[in-house]
Protein backbone atom coordinates (compact mmCIF):
# COMPACT_ATOMS: atom_id res chain seq x y z
CA UNK A 1 0.00 0.00 0.00
CA UNK A 2 1.27 3.34 -0.95
CA UNK A 3 1.39 5.68 1.69
CA UNK A 4 1.37 9.48 0.49
CA UNK A 5 1.44 12.83 3.18
CA UNK A 6 -0.23 15.58 0.94
CA UNK A 7 -1.94 18.72 1.84
CA UNK A 8 -4.98 17.33 3.98
CA UNK A 9 -2.58 15.29 6.01
CA UNK A 10 -0.68 18.31 6.88
CA UNK A 11 -3.80 20.76 7.19
CA UNK A 12 -4.97 18.44 10.32
CA UNK A 13 -1.44 18.03 11.36
CA UNK A 14 -1.04 21.47 11.88
CA UNK A 15 -4.35 21.36 13.05
CA UNK A 16 -3.54 19.73 15.86
CA UNK A 17 -0.18 21.85 16.65
CA UNK A 18 -2.70 25.04 16.73
CA UNK A 19 -4.75 22.93 19.51
CA UNK A 20 -1.71 22.51 21.47
CA UNK A 21 -0.63 25.41 21.31
CA UNK A 22 -4.38 26.92 22.31
CA UNK A 23 -4.91 28.69 18.95
CA UNK A 24 -8.41 27.15 18.56
CA UNK A 25 -10.20 29.20 15.58
CA UNK A 26 -7.36 28.58 13.29
CA UNK A 27 -6.89 25.19 15.01
CA UNK A 28 -10.65 24.26 13.96
CA UNK A 29 -10.35 26.23 10.23
CA UNK A 30 -7.41 24.44 9.62
CA UNK A 31 -9.12 20.60 10.71
CA UNK A 32 -12.01 21.61 8.35
CA UNK A 33 -10.29 22.40 5.87
CA UNK A 34 -8.16 19.14 6.20
CA UNK A 35 -11.34 17.18 6.48
CA UNK A 36 -13.25 18.33 3.58
CA UNK A 37 -9.90 18.30 0.94
CA UNK A 38 -9.31 14.83 2.51
CA UNK A 39 -13.33 13.70 1.37
CA UNK A 40 -12.51 15.49 -1.66
CA UNK A 41 -9.37 13.53 -2.78
CA UNK A 42 -11.22 10.23 -1.51
CA UNK A 43 -13.97 11.09 -3.98
CA UNK A 44 -11.76 11.76 -6.88
CA UNK A 45 -10.16 8.63 -6.36
CA UNK A 46 -13.20 6.26 -6.29
CA UNK A 47 -14.33 8.28 -9.28
CA UNK A 48 -10.81 7.62 -11.49
CA UNK A 49 -11.35 3.60 -9.77
CA UNK A 50 -15.35 3.90 -11.15
CA UNK A 51 -13.87 4.92 -14.56
CA UNK A 52 -10.82 2.60 -14.65
CA UNK A 53 -13.36 -0.03 -14.21
CA UNK A 54 -15.75 1.03 -16.46
CA UNK A 55 -13.27 1.11 -19.24
CA UNK A 56 -12.41 -2.01 -19.05
CA UNK A 57 -15.90 -3.37 -19.02
CA UNK A 58 -16.27 -1.19 -22.53
CA UNK A 59 -13.01 -2.81 -23.61
CA UNK A 60 -14.33 -6.57 -23.23
CA UNK A 61 -18.07 -5.54 -24.40
CA UNK A 62 -15.95 -4.80 -27.61
CA UNK A 63 -14.09 -7.03 -27.94
CA UNK A 64 -16.59 -9.86 -27.61
CA UNK A 65 -18.31 -7.65 -30.53
CA UNK A 66 -15.55 -8.36 -32.85
CA UNK A 67 -15.56 -11.94 -32.35
CA UNK A 68 -18.99 -12.73 -32.76
CA UNK A 69 -18.73 -10.80 -35.73
CA UNK A 70 -15.75 -12.61 -37.27
CA UNK A 71 -17.13 -15.93 -36.36
CA UNK A 72 -20.96 -14.86 -37.64
CA UNK A 73 -19.14 -13.50 -40.57
CA UNK A 74 -17.65 -16.65 -41.66
CA UNK A 75 -20.51 -19.19 -40.51
CA UNK A 76 -23.39 -17.54 -42.33
CA UNK A 77 -25.82 -19.97 -44.00
CA UNK A 78 -26.52 -19.95 -47.43
CA UNK A 79 -29.33 -21.01 -49.65
CA UNK A 80 -29.97 -24.57 -49.32
CA UNK A 81 -31.33 -27.03 -52.11
CA UNK A 82 -33.21 -29.44 -50.95
CA UNK A 83 -33.95 -32.16 -53.92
Amino acid sequence: MKITFQMPELLVTVSCVFFLNSIPVIGWVTLVLGLIASICKAGMAANAEQKKSDDGKQLLQEMANTVITAVGSNYKAGPRNVN
